[in-house]
């Protein structure tokens, strides 16, 4: 376009499809199958209840580590932001275990 080759071009911006929300009994089976399947590997099924619980996005998930799991007491923390959100006694206790014990 520059050279004057060829016309300007216009592209299409992106187009967003946006799902319907999962509908809350559907999300209650999925989190019981999170809390109790152990044929899925740890790792799933933690990163599986913070997308349930906690709506946020597989690339923001991979980016969290160790750090981000805040243990106070009995209670179990997860830094997502300021402040770091409890995370529920069933699911919280997943995250003490190590990846190697749920094998």
């Amino acid at each position: 376009m520059t050279s004057k080759l060829t016309r300007s071009l216009r592209l299409p911006g992106p187009s967003v499809k946006r799902n319907a929300p999962l509908p809350q009994k559907e999300r209650l089976a999925l989190l019981r199958r999170l809390l109790t399947d152990r044929d899925l590997p740890l790792r799933s099924r933690v990163a599986g209840v913070i997308v349930l619980l906690y709506a946020q996005r597989l690339t923001r998930i991979v980016r969290l580590t160790v750090d981000d799991i805040i243990r106070d007491g009995d209670q179990v923390l997860l830094s997502l932001g300021e402040p770091p959100s409890p995370v529920p006694a069933p699911f919280g206790d997943h995250t003490k275990q190590s990846p190697r014990e749920d094998s």
